[in-house]
């Protein structure tokens, strides 16, 4: 049986963007939470994930999809007061860039 895999890159943490909107973050500094998320946490975190899925080669990955560079690029508008959890607009960012892969 083969398989045929597809791999996606994690969206970004887009604190830039969620600060814009008017993040509420927690008062406890030294706590890391969804409200209060480590702030380098995208580039010493999440880009090294997206750089492994993205150099990744084995025979079964058919595809490889980078949703974290499109988000990031169009952060203010895929992302609201939530750093983490992308709005409708990310959504269909995630959805348009995932379509122009498979096709």
């Amino acid at each position: 049986m083969e398989i045929d895999v597809i791999l996606i890159t994690p969206p970004p943490l887009a604190l830039d963007a969620a600060n814009a909107h008017g993040r509420i973050a927690s008062s406890e500094e030294d706590v890391y939470s969804w409200k209060n998320p480590y702030e380098r946490y995208d580039e010493e975190v999440i880009q090294k994930f997206k750089d492994i899925i993205l150099e990744t080669n084995h025979p079964a990955v058919i595809k490889k999809i980078d949703i974290h560079t499109p988000l990031l690029q169009q952060a203010d508008k895929a992302y609201d007061k939530d750093p983490i959890h992308p709005n409708a607009n990310g959504y269909r960012i995630i959805a348009d860039t995932i379509f122009k892969f498979l096709l």
